[in-house]
């Protein structure tokens, strides 16, 4: 194996859904790639292989300009990592190659910046958060919370009391005469809403209303205290 050259690129874009990271291998020389165990030092600090895609060992074309007529092969593999223990790595260490690479271009290091690559050192920070699945730790302090919670709305409901039920009776008419106002208290009387215990007066009202503006003896003007009578009635409304 001769002239090799490696090109490793981290891939983060999944990693706040998946909470795990990609390195893809690409691995080309002259000769037969070695497998990924011999290529490189793996797992990277900090993190367990959960899954290796091998992209299988690709002959691109034998070199016959060459003394040995090694061809030119490439070989590739996409390798899921996932933090190693609860905590969430800050930095990202790429694996060594442990083979001999070109002189020139031997090795690329490269991740991805939305859609572009960019290269970059042997340790970078990582930019999105991984490894943050579910903290029973978590659960411990959240059940305390939602249990003082639920027990000061408790508390703010039962001060309050229930709410007030809205008022559909019949409302004060705004031009007040004798006839208005008569009509308003029998629609009073009719509302099912009025207090039993308000009843008896209320007929008592009507009759005297009656009387004074409509029997033998009406009055001719005496609209001066319809008014009152009007607020005095509009509390039970």
């Amino acid at each position: 194996m001769r002239d090799l050259k490696v090109t490793l690129t981290l891939d983060e874009r999944t990693a706040e859904e998946e909470d795990r990271l990609h390195l893809d291998v690409k691995a080309s020389g002259h000769g037969l790639i070695p497998p990924l165990e011999v290529l490189l030092d793996l797992p990277p600090a900090g993190f367990t292989i959960a899954d290796t895609e091998d992209r299988e060992l690709l002959i691109e074309e034998l070199d016959a300009e060459t003394d040995d007529g090694a061809p030119l092969s490439t070989h590739e593999w996409r390798i899921k990592l996932v933090p190693e223990g609860d905590r969430s790595p800050k930095e990202f260490t790429f694996p060594s190659v442990q083979v001999e690479t070109a002189e020139e271009e031997g090795l690329t290091l490269q991740r991805y910046e939305d859609v572009d690559l960019v290269s970059v050192p042997a340790t970078v920070t990582l930019g999105a958060r991984v490894g943050r699945g579910f903290n029973p730790w978590l659960l411990l302090l959240l059940i305390p919370a939602l249990a003082l919670l639920s027990f000061v709305l408790w508390l703010v409901l039962r001060r309050s009391g229930p709410p007030p039920i809205p008022y559909t009776g019949p409302v004060v008419p705004s031009t007040l005469t004798p006839v208005t106002l008569l009509a308003f208290l029998e629609r009073l009387r009719a509302y099912e809403g009025l207090s039993k215990d308000r009843r008896p007066a209320l007929e008592s009202e009507i009759t005297l209303l009656q009387d004074r503006f409509f029997g033998p003896e009406q009055e001719s003007d005496a609209t001066t205290d319809l008014h009152e009578i009007a607020l005095k009635w509009k509390p039970a409304a």
